[in-house]
């Protein structure tokens, strides 16, 4: 909303300016294309940089998924009834301890 916002207001304001030396349906045109320019690029360098920035920061707070193995768990009960087996995650360094 805020970049359709934003495109409306820059394309509203050149209109006003450029309209008496290109004619209304020139100054349209023109106007459209400076103010979808002017207001689409900046915003997407911003995403692309903010994106990258957070590829970096979630790639050092998260740990290395392929450090870890799935185990399949089997717990016994005090009676003879047969337990779902339950899937969790080991670490590299719980492994160890074993």
């Amino acid at each position: 909303m805020v970049l359709g916002s934003t495109s409306v207001s820059l394309y509203a304001l050149l209109f006003g300016a450029l309209s008496p030396s290109t004619g209304p349906w020139g100054g349209a045109v023109l106007c459209w294309g400076i103010a979808a320019l002017a207001a689409s690029l900046p915003a997407f360098f911003y995403v692309r940089w903010r994106s990258r920035v957070a590829a970096y920061w979630r790639k050092e707070a998260m740990p290395d998924l392929d450090d870890f193995d799935l185990v399949l768990q089997d717990f016994d009960s005090d009676n003879d009834a047969p337990q779902p087996p339950t899937i969790g995650i080991e670490s590299p360094a719980r492994a160890s301890r074993k």
